[in-house]
Parts: C-alpha cells; sequence; structure tokens
C-alpha cells in the first residue's frame, strides 16, 4: 500500500509542476525574448515485488527552454545585417535628398552656365550678360559648395552616432557580462537559470543591432566584431571611440588595435566614415578641383577687355616658400613651361620668355627669383607670411600668360632689308614651337621672282614654303605652321636672313598658373572652399574672355565653351557626364541597398516565424498541456482516495 502511495504522490507532484510551469508560459506569451518551457517526465525506477517488476510512479526529470541554438544564432546574424544595411540605407538616401532636392542641382547649374557663357560671346562688352555669367559661376561654386556641406553635416552625424551606439553597446554589454556570469553561476550550483537564459537571449539580440555579437553555447563565450572584443565575466572592458586624425573615429576595446566592426548600426556608421562618404566627397572633390584647373588655365592664360596686366597674385597658397612646389601644393603640377608676355606700352613691342619649372625641385622662392632674374622689367617676390606669389611690371611694361608671341618677331632689328615681317594670331594646335622665318634670296617683296619665305624648326628641318616674290601682294597674311600668320611689308630681303617666332600653344605646361591661382577665376582647392574669385565678382571686365584685349575677340570665350564637350574626366567623359554618374552612382547604392534592406528582412521575418513555431508560446497548446495536467492531477488525487479507502477497509478486518 505505501508503494501506491508513493506512486500516486509523485503524479500529483509532477501534475503540480507541470501546471506551474505552464501558467509560467501564458503569462509571459506577450514579454519580449520569452522562450516557453517544457516539462519532461520520466518513469521513476521499478521495485520487485513478488518476483515482479512493479512500477514506482512518475518524476520530473527536467524542465528545458524549447529552443533552436542555430535557428537563435542565425536571428542574430540577421539582425546585425540588418542593422548595418538599414543604417547605411538612411544615410545614403539623406545624401540622395541632398542631390536631388534641386538646392544643390549640380548638373542644371552647369547647363546655365554654359548657356550664360554662349549669351556673353553674342555681346562680350555688355556688362549684364557678364554679371550674369559670373553669377552661374559662384551658383555652380555654391553648389559644391552645399553638398560638400551636406557630407560634412552627414559625416558629424555619424560621429556623434558612434559615440552613442558605443555608449548603448557598453550598457547592454555590461549586463549582458553580469548576467551571463550569473548563468555559469547558477550551472555551476546546478541550479536552473531559464529566466537568465531568456534575459541573455534578449540581450544578445538587442546589442546585435548595434554590433555583430556571438555566442558560443559550450563555454558561454560571447564575442564582439566578429571575436575581436570579448564579453565575459562580471567586469566587461568598455568599448571606446577615439578621434584617429581630425574627422575620422575608430573604436577599440583598451589597448587594443581599432576593431574591425562590420554588423549592427555601429558597423553601418563605421562603413559609412570609412568607405562610402569618404569616396564620395573625393570623387566630388575631383569634380571640383577638374572645374577649377580647367577654367583657370583657360582663363589665367586669357585677358579681359581692358587687355592690360601690370600686377598678380596667386589667389592659392602654399604652407613654406621655401618646399619643393609638388610638396606644398593641393592641385597637381608638372614639369613644363611658363611662357610671359612682356609688352612696352610705349612701343607697342612684346617680348616673350619661357620659365622651366620642375615642381621636384624648385620652390616658390625659385620661382620667384627665376622671374625677376630672366624676364627684365618683371619683379616676383614670394612672402613667407602669406605663403603667396606677386609679380610686378615695371611702370610703362604690361605682361600676359597668352602665348602672344606679338606683332614683332624677334631679330628683327638685325635684318639689313627695308622689308620688316610682323606677326598675328595665335597658335590653334596646342604645341609649343620656336619657329624661323628665312628669306631664300635677295629681292624686293611682291616683285622679285621665286623670291621665298623658308619656315624652319628650331633644329634648323625646313617646315614650310611661301611664295613672297612675284604674285604677293605686300601685307597680305600668310597662315603659317600652328595658326600663326606672317605679313611683310614692301621693301627689300637679305638671303639667308631671318627673325624667330615663338608659336605658343600651351603657355602653362606645367600647370603652376591654376595651381597657384595666379590669374585664376576661381579661388580654393576643393568641393568645400572653391569659390569665384573677389576681384572677378568686383569688376566683372576682367573676366577674362579674350585673348587680345579687344572688346570683340572672344576667342578665350570659345575656350571656355569647348569645356562643355571636353573629355576632362577621361575619356568620353565630360563634367557633366561625371557630374550625373556622381548623382546616378547615389542613387545605385541607395536601390541596391534597398534591395539588400527588403531580402535581409524576408529573411528575418521567416527566422522569426520558425522561431515563434519552435520558441514562443502558443495558448491553445497551452491550455491543452493544463488540461492535461490538470487531470493528471485530479486521476493521482482519486487514486490517492481509494487507496485510502482500501487501507481503512483493511485495518478494519485486521
Amino acid at each position: 500500500m505505501l508503494q501506491n502511495i508513493s506512486a500516486g504522490l509523485s503524479a500529483i507532484r509532477a501534475a503540480n509542476v507541470g501546471l506551474a510551469v505552464t501558467s509560467n508560459n501564458i503569462a509571459n506569451q506577450a514579454t519580449p525574448g520569452f522562450v516557453r518551457s517544457t516539462v519532461d517526465l520520466a518513469t521513476r525506477p521499478p521495485i520487485n515485488m513478488h518476483g515482479f517488476s512493479i512500477g514506482t510512479g512518475v518524476e520530473v526529470a527536467g524542465i528545458r527552454r524549447v529552443h533552436d541554438e542555430a535557428l537563435d544564432a542565425a536571428i542574430t546574424q540577421n539582425t546585425s545585417e540588418s542593422g548595418a544595411v538599414e543604417q547605411q540605407l538612411q544615410l545614403m538616401q539623406r545624401l540622395e535628398n541632398a542631390l536631388a532636392s534641386g538646392d544643390a542641382d549640380l548638373s542644371a547649374s552647369l547647363d546655365r552656365l554654359f548657356n550664360s557663357l554662349t549669351e556673353l560671346s553674342v555681346q562680350p562688352d555688355d556688362l549684364v550678360r557678364r554679371s550674369e555669367a559670373i553669377r552661374a559661376f559662384q551658383q555652380v561654386a555654391a553648389d559644391f559648395n552645399d553638398v560638400s556641406a551636406t557630407v560634412d553635416s552627414i559625416r558629424e552625424g555619424v560621429n556623434e552616432q558612434i559615440q552613442a551606439d558605443v555608449d548603448q553597446i557598453n550598457a547592454l554589454a555590461s549586463e549582458l557580462s553580469d548576467v551571463t556570469a550569473q548563468i555559469q553561476d547558477a550551472n555551476n550550483r546546478r541550479i536552473p537559470a531559464r529566466d537568465l537564459e531568456n534575459r541573455r537571449g534578449q540581450l544578445l539580440n538587442e546589442l546585435a543591432g548595434f554590433i555583430e555579437v556571438q555566442l558560443n553555447p559550450k563555454d558561454d563565450t560571447i564575442m564582439l566584431a566578429g571575436g575581436s572584443a570579448l564579453i565575459g565575466g562580471r567586469n566587461f572592458q568598455p568599448l571606446e571611440a577615439v578621434y584617429q586624425g581630425d574627422r575620422t573615429i575608430v573604436v577599440r576595446q583598451g589597448e587594443a588595435s581599432a576593431l574591425n566592426i562590420q554588423g549592427g548600426s555601429l558597423g553601418g556608421l563605421m562603413a559609412m566614415q570609412d568607405a562610402r562618404l569618404v569616396d564620395f566627397q573625393a570623387n566630388l572633390d575631383t569634380l571640383a578641383q577638374q572645374l577649377m584647373i580647367s577654367f583657370d588655365t583657360v582663363h589665367a592664360t586669357g585677358l579681359g577687355i581692358d587687355g592690360t596686366v601690370t600686377q598678380l597674385q596667386s589667389q592659392r597658397t602654399v604652407e613654406d616658400v621655401t618646399l619643393p612646389l609638388a610638396d606644398v601644393l593641393s592641385l597637381p603640377i608638372t614639369a613644363g613651361e611658363l611662357y610671359l608676355s612682356v609688352t612696352d606700352s610705349a612701343t607697342n613691342e612684346t617680348e616673350m620668355h619661357a620659365i622651366a619649372i620642375d615642381p621636384e625641385l624648385d620652390s616658390l622662392e625659385d620661382l620667384a627669383t627665376r622671374i625677376t632674374t630672366d624676364i627684365s622689367g618683371l619683379q616676383a617676390i614670394a612672402n613667407p607670411d602669406a605663403g603667396s606669389l606677386t609679380i610686378l611690371a615695371a611702370q610703362g611694361l604690361s605682361f600676359n600668360f597668352t602665348g602672344s608671341p606679338g606683332n614683332r618677331p624677334a631679330g628683327v632689328a638685325a635684318l639689313t632689308g627695308t622689308s620688316e615681317p610682323s606677326v598675328s594670331g595665335l597658335p590653334d594646335d596646342g604645341r609649343n614651337r620656336n619657329l624661323s622665318l628665312q628669306f631664300s634670296d635677295n629681292g624686293q617683296i611682291g616683285v622679285t621672282a621665286d623670291l621665298r619665305l623658308e619656315v624652319r624648326d628650331s633644329g634648323g628641318a625646313l617646315l614650310e614654303v611661301h611664295e613672297i616674290g612675284a604674285g604677293y601682294e605686300p601685307g597680305t597674311p600668310i597662315e603659317i605652321t600652328g595658326g600663326l600668320s606672317v605679313q611683310l611689308s614692301p621693301g627689300t630681303v637679305v638671303a639667308g636672313e631671318q627673325v624667330q617666332v615663338a608659336s605658343v600653344g600651351s603657355p602653362d605646361s606645367s600647370g603652376i598658373l591654376s595651381a597657384l591661382g595666379i590669374g585664376s577665376l576661381f579661388t580654393g582647392h576643393d568641393a568645400r572652399t572653391i569659390q569665384v574669385a573677389e576681384h572677378i565678382v568686383d569688376n566683372p571686365f576682367a573676366f577674362a574672355t579674350s585673348l587680345t584685349g579687344e572688346v570683340g575677340d572672344t576667342w578665350n570665350l570659345q575656350r571656355m565653351l569647348d569645356l562643355r564637350d571636353a573629355d576632362l574626366l577621361g575619356p568620353g567623359t565630360t563634367l557633366n557626364d561625371a557630374v550625373g554618374d556622381l548623382v546616378a552612382g547615389v542613387g545605385h547604392e541607395v536601390a541596391s541597398l534597398q534591395d539588400t534592406a527588403e531580402h535581409l528582412g524576408m529573411v528575418g521575418d521567416s527566422l522569426n516565424s520558425q522561431r515563434d513555431s519552435i520558441s514562443g508560446v502558443d495558448v491553445n497548446e497551452e491550455l491543452v498541456k493544463m488540461l492535461q495536467y490538470q487531470r493528471l492531477f485530479q486521476t493521482a488525487a482519486r487514486f490517492l482516495s481509494t487507496v485510502d479507502e482500501l487501507t481503512a477497509d483493511l485495518l478494519n478486518i485486521i
């Protein structure tokens, strides 16, 4: 009888435990992170009675959390990946909105700029049209400034959010460390830790939203950032965000090297900081720099309407005037030559001078010394305090970088004949040449038969021969190599005598004018700093639309218009093409991130649905279990009552 009572009591105890677990499941059906528990029942060991094996009842073998470790790990990873993508998507959409808002439409501004230059070419001396063209340049510069400011604002926000995310991670990781330590203590003492494990699972998923996190269920160790940082014990060493340079933040744990964080919102922020924003800003700066270089090169080698330049100061400065130019300039420069034309206003004679430049060796101070020493009437000053170069012409002289040889070739004064050659026009092939014009025979211009003008290069090789004797009308322009024209006045020439003409199609083959901002249209060195030069804004007539200074000359303006279709950023890539590619690139990235976010969302929904089917509380299922335990309790109680009655009857018999 005692054995029967024991079996009945075991059933009541089992039913009581089952009801307690079921009631706890039902009570926590809406609790975030809760994992339902189930009771495992087992048959108690039998006993031998009268030679027979008799069962002794039921016992609770254990109470366990119903979960799938692989599924939990997949959900944690999905949460981490989704957090990174969603963070990047949010920031890239902000950048896309800034580009498409209309406030900084670079493509439209470039179109308006070239349209205004076309309008100006119709009447280049009109102040209103000049002012409109300059405002168009200002708008392009402002658009670059605005987009760059948006990138800076996003980057500042990223840095602030990195700090905030690290604080959140530290708070969650600290609690997670404590909970893990409690679980380890409970396991060592063989005490159930189901509620602690539920809390740990919830903390892991919350943490995964900020940073990738992994749990090793074998030893309860938790790793952050792909194993770079450890959460363990009760003394978690917090992460810290520190600046590396002026604008970049790195995250590390203690004195360890920077963590390679790729998952969670923090991973998304780090990717934006380290790659996407940096690449976009670099492309934007490249565009702004190419715009400045292209227009500044053309502008510096042209003239305003007055056509007279007696003083110029560089708009872009260097930190040290004694260091090689290649080490201190923001814009590119190469070895080459700079041609300066110096004109005497009294005689209208022009002399051209070439200054060799090697940026790997020459400093700004060297350049100033060379100009002053090699060119009579010019003084160049390298200001060590301002880091600038100033070029001054002596009284009665002016200078420019147009490559114009002047109308009087070198060597005219040494001619013994009475005819005087003159030069007009400008080179049109972009090449630099030194040409010699040599007379073939003695004779009279326009009269002597078979009298010829021979055009030779600097090595003496014959390039062209032109008839200047009988049949030639003195004073008629003769077009020669490179686009220049030569006119010969009536008179005599002597065989073998010659004059020299510098045909300069590229007055600045080094890029020194744009790099230093000498005679430039723009100031600044990137998208953040680009501006139209103040002296041009104040005096629109200083806008260099000509190569001669004459009112109707639009030669330099046409060179600017040619930039519209020029492949300035690689084969087949114009400025507008590059702007379109930049905007389209952001759009493509946003679309790609949206697709990835949508895919991860669908995967996450599927994983969570599977988790809910395994670990979630199904009230109907729990009610069924409750009825089962209720019936078990009632049946066991009735059994004990029956045993009690039988026991009483047995005692009465005795």
